[in-house]
């Protein structure tokens, strides 16, 4: 009922970041790997900026 109405977990997210985890979830597990370090590179790269 929480989802249907938009008051879940994820009602405060992005749609469309959302809809990419949920596409992540039919990747193998390397193909993960490697985007995820790429987003740690890029949230890295960042937070160094921004401080």
């Amino acid at each position: 009922m929480d989802y249907l109405l938009g008051e879940d977990l994820n009602a405060s997210y992005d749609k469309e970041m959302v809809k990419r985890l949920d596409e992540l979830e039919t990747l193998s597990e390397d193909e993960k790997k490697h985007i995820f370090h790429y987003m740690n590179l890029v949230i890295k790269d960042y937070k160094t900026k921004k401080t």
